[in-house]
């Protein structure tokens, strides 16, 4: 089973998955969901009592590519099917949901906003919907590589950085903290060009003529928010 409580998904990455797989449907490696040993139902002692901890993106677009008109079987309601394989681990706290997606991520440099913790899921959402937002506006200047140059930005580096910064203490929606967003890449549009360093040469221009500078300083910016 998919289970319906997913932890959220960037729309951005699902859109991604779904392209590529389309023409021939077929997923590689397992979706890993823990389950609370003996909880049933949500509550407040435990309200995600069994979620998806790894490959939630490909269950997402699993799940989209399923329900697509593309899938029909002879023009029935009936869709063709590919397999999916799903792993469940039984857990007893949320220290053992942490572990599990730790050994899951060995090698990758794992970032605390994406580590399983109920406590700021709303903010976790808030972040992904301004951040996928705002690489959809400005495609060109996000880059898959940590170690991408300025002016271009990694996503998982600047949502990361958000989720630490004093923004987080008060945003209060995606599109609250997408306006923040614009509006630091506006101020940093309107410092003068000899304000920044001369190395930045080639990326300064870049940056004016995508009109995105948000890449430019290192996010240093993420902190005047």
């Amino acid at each position: 089973p998919i289970w319906s409580r997913q932890r959220a998904c960037s729309q951005g990455r699902v859109d991604e998955i779904v392209k590529a797989k389309a023409e021939a449907p077929h997923f590689t490696g397992t979706i890993a969901c823990y389950e609370f040993e003996g909880v049933g139902a949500p509550s407040v002692a435990c309200a995600e009592p069994r979620a998806i901890f790894d490959g939630q993106h490909r269950a997402c677009a699993a799940a989209r590519l399923l329900s697509s008109p593309d899938f029909e079987v002879d023009g029935d309601d009936l869709h063709a099917d590919f397999p999916l394989l799903v792993e469940v681990y039984p857990v007893r706290s949320e220290r053992e949901v942490k572990e599990l997606y730790l050994e899951y991520n060995k090698g990758e440099n794992v970032r605390e906003i994406d580590l399983p913790d109920a406590v700021a899921p709303d903010l976790k959402k808030f972040i992904d919907h301004a951040v996928d937002a705002l690489a959809n506006r400005f495609g060109v200047m996000f880059k898959p590589s940590e170690r991408c140059r300025p002016p271009h930005v990694h996503r998982d580096t600047l949502r990361n950085a958000l989720y630490h910064a004093k923004v987080a203490e008060r945003v209060e929606s995606g599109a609250q903290l997408l306006e923040l967003l614009l509006a630091a890449n506006e101020r940093l549009a309107g410092r003068p060009k000899k304000s920044w360093p001369a190395k930045l040469g080639a990326a300064y221009e870049k940056a004016k003529r995508e009109k995105f500078y948000l890449g430019l300083d290192s996010l240093a910016w993420v902190e005047t928010l």
